[in-house]
């Protein structure tokens, strides 16, 4: 939506705390380290739940709301192979977390407002760290971080700085936004909610609005007393150590331990001078370079014995066998990351809406691992499957499943509307397929499964000349003001692919023939027709007043067609649907 570009891939980040969209909110009079917000240390589908979860234990967060999932939906993640939030399940056996799914839209209601409020609410009966979060950590968690960021007297810049960071921490590393993107987030987003908290029009100056009063009738309108509202405040005043094993944003408590590293290694203790984090500045720095062991249990060499391959990877470069085991190694998934069977989870869950039954989930999970099918034939074979289709899903929910997929996100209102439009003109299904699964985000998720992506290409003749097909579509849908047939849309396809007619003779073919003269169009209506399906856009006001008076003085409707389709903007028009003039 705001021109961003992200994938699921940790590699392509700057660190754990960027990819798990993971970070304290020290705005305003928030105490430091007391509230932190991400994406979900337990929903394993993107990959960052497993550093989330991590950072939650070095930053030891003691009270957890989950804004984005229900019960059930945690009892399946705990089925994905590479489910690793075993701090998330601790806290979750003390009653620390609270499961709270709330929608991702509706904000501007009293409803919301309530159940927000019911949620915050967990907070003045626990003591922080708290970490909130959602799917992703944007949109949910972003509006309950502006109402607490609100009540401990935040401006609204630091407010916006805040909530644009979460755009550009969730897309991949050296992404910088742009003055552009950055106005945009503040006007569609930030702006909207921040109305919504204080009850103000989007373009109010909130740096005159009293936020925290706002805030504070904003929590007594979802239902919060006002002692519920000072023992909030109060709990978020307090102020919270920082970590000893996050160096740089990255967790390393699975290969470095304080107080044995200082204890073996005396020159560490020298260097940092009793400060506990530069002893882990030296470990990351010098001690994994020559092969440091920071806790006693992992050993690079011995790592190395076990898994020799590793050395076709890194090479001498041992601190890449620190931060495999630190990923990868520890939870025993060995030298190669791969999960065939969370992918295969994943199609069964979204497009059949059901777990996966024992014999196809090992059927499918051993064609991909061993190269045998592609990512790609896999997901044409869900849904061409006789269970698929006899869902009969409308095309809006195909769509939106395949931006689910293979995007891992909701469909932004135009690329959603573009493909509506793109199946509205006679392409099949397949040609939506295509374009999912050959993209770089296709690519980036079979990537993180450790299958093979493949390609997929339609054979179906109108999706294959669909610039054609599209321009027929057209024809039928605003000319002649009906829906074709799909042997009538192919032959005029055929006839325009293989030159037995212009796409100019085409279009004079139905919009100067019998079926659409009898539909007894005005001047006008005709004049915008032919601008809309030769150009591809709507007259101006002098274009179309220019046309009609030519229509008035006797220029027939054909040598107005005709005209129109002589001009380089046509031959422009036709050159993009790959189209000979």
């Amino acid at each position: 939506m705001y021109g961003f570009d992200r994938v699921n891939v940790r590699d392509e980040y700057d660190s754990d705390e960027v990819f798990a969209n993971f970070r304290a909110v020290n705005t305003g009079r928030l105490g430091h380290n007391v509230l932190f917000r991400g994406s979900s240390p337990v929903d394993p589908s993107l990959n960052r739940s497993t550093y989330a979860d991590r950072l939650l234990r070095a930053y030891k967060v003691n009270a957890v709301i989950n804004l984005s999932d229900t019960q059930s939906d945690i009892d399946s993640y705990r089925t994905y192979r590479y489910y690793h939030s075993d701090y998330y399940e601790s806290l979750l056996s003390q009653g620390k977390v609270l499961i709270a799914q709330i929608p991702a839209n509706g904000y501007e209601t009293d409803k919301y407002c309530r159940e927000l409020t019911s949620r915050l609410a967990f907070m003045t009966r626990m003591p922080g760290p708290y970490y909130i979060h959602c799917k992703e950590g944007k949109d949910r968690s972003g509006i309950s971080c502006i109402v607490l960021e609100c009540l401990m007297g935040a401006d609204f810049q630091s407010i916006a700085e805040d909530y644009v960071r979460t755009f550009v921490d969730f897309t991949r590393t050296g992404h910088s936004v742009s003055d552009e993107q950055k106005d945009t987030i503040i006007r569609t987003n930030v702006r909207a909610l921040m109305g919504v908290v204080t009850g103000q029009p989007n373009e109010t100056d909130f740096d005159k609005v009293d936020l925290v009063k706002a805030a504070e009738a904003y929590l007594k309108r979802g239902g919060m007393t006002e002692a519920e509202i000072d023992q909030l405040k109060k709990n978020l005043s307090v102020s919270y150590d920082d970590p000893v094993d996050v160096f740089e944003g990255n967790y390393y408590g699975a290969v470095f331990d304080y107080d044995y590293y200082v204890r073996n290694y005396a020159e560490a203790a020298d260097y940092a001078k009793n400060d506990r984090r530069m002893v882990l500045r030296y470990f990351v720095i010098y001690g994994m370079y020559n092969g440091h062991s920071g806790n006693g249990r992992f050993s690079p060499a011995d790592y190395l014995k076990k898994y020799p391959e590793l050395e076709q990877m890194y090479g001498s470069n041992k601190e890449m066998l620190y931060y495999h085991y630190i990923r990868h190694g520890q939870y025993g998934e060995g030298p190669v990351f791969d999960d065939p069977e969370l992918y295969v989870t994943m199609m069964y869950r979204s497009f059949l809406f059901r777990k996966p039954d024992p014999s196809g989930l090992e059927n499918w999970s051993e064609l991909l691992r061993i190269h045998s099918c592609s990512g790609a034939k896999a997901v044409y074979g869900f849904v061409y499957s006789t269970e698929y289709q006899l869902l009969r899903l409308e095309d809006s929910e195909f769509i939106k499943q395949m931006y689910e997929i293979v995007f891992r996100r909701s469909p932004d209102s135009s690329g959603f509307n573009d493909w509506l439009e793109v199946l509205a003109n006679g392409a099949s299904r397949k040609k939506v397929l295509e374009g999912f699964l050959n993209s770089s985000e296709m690519k980036n998720l079979c990537a993180l499964m450790g299958v093979m992506p493949g390609d997929f290409n339609s054979e179906d003749y109108i999706d294959q000349n669909y610039g054609a097909a599209s321009f027929v579509a057209g024809l039928y849908r605003f000319g002649l003001n009906r829906q074709f047939k799909r042997d009538e849309l192919e032959t005029w396809t055929r006839v325009i692919v293989t030159g037995s007619r212009s796409p100019s003779g085409v279009a004079i073919a139905f919009l100067d023939g019998k079926e659409y003269r009898n539909l007894k169009q005005s001047d006008e209506a005709f004049v915008k027709l032919l601008y809309y399906v030769l150009l591809g856009r709507l007259p101006s006001n002098a274009e179309l007043n220019a046309r009609i008076i030519q229509l008035k003085s006797g220029l027939s409707r054909a040598a107005e067609i005709a005209e129109i389709c002589d001009s380089d903007e046509f031959r422009q028009f036709c050159a993009k649907k790959h189209m000979k003039v």
